[in-house]
């Protein structure tokens, strides 16, 4: 009796082994954790504001950009582009923008409100086949963000990623 509870507390040991193996080997360490891309530091901040203008710096709440394509234009590793809230007529189109794990690019809607969130129009309500574009086309792009946006109005395709 005493030598079958042995042996079933070793086949129990020996499964939780095989079994926290098998999890340990089954965890994709390529993909960053929460606390890996909170810990990335924002080097500067682009602000756009339907109130601001393309000219101005965009390096202020009080200098903000009008459009959102101003502020890709000029954004660099590391830094962020806080929107507004308001409403966006544009498409936008993010192209050879490369951040890294340490300094991604990240365009944030400044609010943490959903019903006020920024919203990007494309001015679209139709579809045809010839006003199919999406409402943001990202290429060949990496370690871009989009956080607390909504897009409104675009056509057939809302966004389209190609190599990124």
């Amino acid at each position: 009796m005493k030598n079958k509870k042995i042996l079933v507390l070793f086949a129990v040991f020996v499964t939780l082994v095989i079994a926290g193996l098998a999890y340990y080997l089954s965890i994709d360490k390529d993909v960053p954790t929460e606390s890996e891309t909170e810990a990335s530091v924002v080097l500067g901040t682009y602000y756009v504001s339907n109130s601001g203008s393309d000219s101005n710096s965009g390096t202020s709440k009080t200098t903000p950009f009008k459009t959102i394509a101003k502020a890709i234009s000029v954004v660099k590793p590391g830094y962020e582009i806080l929107v507004s809230p308001g409403v966006y007529k544009e498409k936008l189109v993010v192209s050879n923008l490369v951040g890294t794990k340490d300094k991604p690019i990240r365009i944030v809607g400044d609010s943490t409100s959903t019903s006020t969130y920024p919203i990007i129009d494309g001015g679209d309500p139709t579809y045809s086949s010839s006003t199919d574009k999406p409402g943001v086309t990202v290429s060949k792009s990496s370690w871009v963000s989009f956080e607390r946006l909504n897009l409104k109005d675009h056509s057939q395709s809302t966004y389209y990623l190609d190599g990124s």
